[in-house]
C-alpha cells in the first residue's frame, strides 16, 4: 500500500501523463502461457488503472490536502488544484454525518459511516456546472501512507440530472450500480410517456367516438323527421327506395290568410315567431292524431293521413287535423292584434 500511495499520482502536471503510463513493469506475456499468481500482493492494480476504474475517489494526507483524484474529480476541477489549493474544503463539503469536524481523526472516527459530500463551487473558479452535485461513499483508511481514501458514486436524478452537471454517462464506471438504475429509471419514464401518450390517444378515440355516435342520433333524428320510419330506416342502411302509389289516402294543404301582407309590415323575426308557435301547436296534434307531417314551406304546412300507416279512417283523422288547426289560429294574433286566418283548400 505504501508503494501504492507514494508512486504515481494524479496532478495537473501528470494527468496528460496517464494514459500513457503503464500499470507495472511486467514485460507483455501471452495469455495462454502467462500464467497468474493467487497472492493478493502479486495482484495490485495500477495507480492509473485505479483512477479510472474509479473516477469519483480521491486521497487525502493528515493535513486534508488532496494528493489523489479520480478522473471525474480530475476533469471537474483538477485543474485548478494549483490555482486554487488541494484543501479538501475548497472543492467540498460535508454534507453528512451532519455535525462533522474537518479534521484527520474527526473522520477516523466515522469511517463506518457513510459519508455524503456535495461538490462546491471554488472561491475564484469560473464556472463550475457540476456545483451541487452529491456523492456517497466510503472513508477507507490507509495506514500504510497515513492518508484517507474516499470512493463514492454520484447522486444523480436521471439523465437530465447528468448532463446538467456536465457529466456523461460514460463518467459512471460499469461496476458502479448507478448506471443501471439511471438506465432503468429513463427505461421506465420512457415507458410511462409511451403510457401516458396511449392514454390520451385512446381518450381522443373515445371521445371522436362520442362525437360520432352524437352526431349519427341527430341523423337518424332527422331522418324520422323527414321521413315515416320505415323509409328513414331504410334510407339509414343505404338501401335504395322505390317509388309507390298509395291508394287510401287523405291529404291537406293550408296557408295563412293574408301572409304577404303580413311578412311587407311585421319584422322577420315577427314572422319567424308566429310560425313557430303555430306550427309547434300543429306538430303537437300530428302526434295525437297519427298525422304524417309532409312538408312546411313558409306559410304552407301539409300533411297526409294514410301514408304512414294503413288505416280506414285516414279522412276523419285529417278532418279533426284541419279543425284544430283552424281553431289554434283564432286564438293567435298576428303583430298587428289581428287574428290569424288559416286557408284549407
Amino acid at each position: 500500500m505504501r508503494k501504492y500511495f507514494e508512486g504515481y499520482r494524479i496532478t495537473p502536471e501528470r494527468y496528460e501523463y496517464m494514459g500513457t503510463t503503464r500499470d507495472d513493469s511486467s514485460e507483455v506475456v501471452a495469455p495462454e502461457t502467462r500464467r497468474l499468481s493467487e497472492k493478493a500482493v502479486d495482484l495490485r492494480m495500477g495507480v492509473a488503472s485505479f483512477c479510472k476504474a474509479f473516477p469519483w475517489h480521491f486521497v487525502v494526507d493528515r493535513k486534508l490536502e488532496i494528493v489523489q483524484l479520480g478522473v471525474g474529480f480530475m476533469r471537474i476541477f483538477g485543474h485548478n488544484l494549483n490555482r486554487l489549493g488541494r484543501e479538501i474544503s475548497t472543492y467540498f463539503v460535508f454534507t453528512r454525518p451532519r455535525g462533522v469536524t474537518l479534521t484527520f481523526h474527526e473522520i477516523l472516527k466515522r469511517a463506518n459511516t457513510p459519508f455524503v459530500l456535495a461538490l462546491q463551487k471554488p472561491p475564484g473558479a469560473d464556472k463550475f456546472p457540476a456545483e451541487g452535485l452529491e456523492l456517497k461513499g466510503q472513508m477507507v483508511y490507509c495506514s500504510e501512507s497515513e492518508s484517507i481514501l474516499f470512493v463514492s458514486s454520484p447522486f444523480l436524478n436521471g439523465l437530465d440530472g447528468l448532463t446538467g452537471r456536465g457529466l456523461f454517462i460514460s463518467d459512471i464506471p460499469l461496476h458502479d450500480a448507478t448506471r443501471d438504475v439511471i438506465l432503468v429509471g429513463e427505461q421506465a419514464r420512457a415507458q410511462d410517456g409511451l403510457r401516458r401518450r396511449m392514454d390520451k390517444l385512446k381518450s381522443s378515440i373515445e371521445e371522436a367516438n362520442r362525437a360520432v355516435d352524437a352526431e349519427r342520433e341527430k341523423n337518424v333524428s332527422l331522418l324520422h323527421l323527414i321521413f315515416p320510419p320505415d323509409i328513414a330506416k331504410r334510407l339509414w342502411l343505404g338501401e335504395t327506395i322505390e317509388a309507390k302509389t298509395y291508394p287510401d289516402v287523405t291529404m291537406l294543404f293550408s296557408d295563412i290568410v293574408g301572409f304577404t301582407a303580413i311578412c311587407s309590415t311585421a319584422t322577420p323575426m315577427m314572422v319567424i315567431n308566429m310560425l313557430q308557435n303555430l306550427y309547434e301547436r300543429f306538430d303537437q296534434y300530428c302526434g295525437q292524431l297519427d298525422v304524417y307531417k309532409v312538408e312546411t314551406i313558409g306559410d304552407a304546412y301539409c300533411v297526409a293521413c294514410g301514408l304512414h300507416r294503413n288505416t280506414s279512417t285516414h279522412a276523419q283523422q285529417i278532418a279533426w287535423m284541419g279543425l284544430k288547426m283552424i281553431q289554434t289560429c283564432s286564438k293567435h294574433l298576428t303583430h298587428e292584434g289581428k287574428p290569424i286566418k288559416v286557408r284549407i283548400p
